[in-house]
Order: structure tokens, then C-alpha cells, then sequence
């Protein structure tokens, strides 16, 4: 289920890391620029979130391809001790940017930015 969700409540739990994370800064800058309309977020258990990321992130050499923020990804997922992430998820141009929160959205458990691949041109 889909939960209303203020820019600016992710704005306060999100800039606070801003000066020390590139995802978070760029996450600010977006929350920040009024662009944001109607955001929502959505319950969604850690455990399967660990099991996406588990095989996900299995034996990468490389974090290049990831979305940024990935590298730390699953080692902040696997420290969390509730039972349910608030997943919110915005998309912008080619760009889609996440935020887990914890349960009772106090704090920012993990937050991402990527390419939404169905922007990805195939070169020929």
C-alpha cells in the first residue's frame, strides 16, 4: 500500500547527510527544488529487500554500473533492525532516486540514485 509522503519530511531526514553523501546532497537538491509533487512511499519487508540486494551485489568487482550509493547498500540493509523499510521512490527524466526510511521514518536507512534503463539508448 502507498502512504502520502511530504518532500519535506524526507528533506529533513535526507539533508542531514547532504555535506558527507553524494546521493544524499543530490536527493536534497531535487527535495529542495519544488519539483516534487505527490511522493509516496511504500511498506516493504527488509528481508526481501536483503534478498534482492544479496544476489544483486553477489561477487561485483565493480560498483561502476550501480546505482550510487550501492557500494554500502547491503551492509546497512543487513544492520537494520526492523522488520519493514518505507521505500520511497521518485522519477525524474532518466533518473529514479530512492530512499528506504526505517519503519516509523525517523531516520534514512539507505537512499540510491540511478538510471532508469528504459532511458538507456542501445548503442548499434
Amino acid at each position: 500500500m502507498r502512504t502520502p509522503i511530504s518532500a519535506t519530511d524526507v528533506g529533513d531526514l535526507v539533508c542531514v547527510e547532504s555535506d558527507r553523501n553524494e546521493a544524499a546532497r543530490q536527493w536534497c537538491e531535487v527535495l529542495r527544488s519544488g519539483k516534487i509533487v505527490g511522493l509516496t512511499s511504500s511498506d516493504v519487508p527488509i528481508e526481501h529487500l536483503r534478498r534482492i540486494y544479496r544476489v544483486r551485489l553477489a561477487k561485483r568487482e565493480s560498483f561502476d554500473d550501480l546505482p550510487l550509493s550501492a557500494h554500502d547498500l547491503l551492509a546497512r540493509l543487513e544492520a537494520y533492525r526492523g522488520e519493514t523499510i518505507e521505500l520511497v521512490v521518485w522519477e525524474c527524466d532518466a533518473c529514479v532516486f530512492c530512499v528506504m526510511l526505517d519503519g516509523q521514518r525517523r531516520q534514512v536507512v539507505a537512499r540510491l540514485i540511478g538510471r532508469d534503463r528504459r532511458f538507456v539508448v542501445m548503442s548499434a
